[in-house]
């Protein structure tokens, strides 16, 4: 998991350089988890981004919940 982190932060700093994008992809091929992880991590990443433009409170989701 450490490796996926690794590479989301990278993307999310700047575009890659062709030669990191390479290895990026390389990466990706070597095992269908490596892509498992780094698509988790992506998907937790963009729902960060509706909690803030929609914050509810701990009351609020507890009751959503019942």
């Amino acid at each position: 998991m450490a490796e996926a982190n690794d590479w989301f932060i990278k993307s999310k700093d700047s575009p890659l350089s062709a030669d990191a994008k390479e290895e990026f992809n390389k990466w990706l091929a070597e095992a269908p988890s490596n892509t498992k992880t780094y698509d988790l991590i992506k998907a937790v990443w963009d729902c960060t981004d509706v909690l803030i433009d929609n914050p509810l409170t701990i009351q609020e989701l507890k009751e959503d919940t019942e």
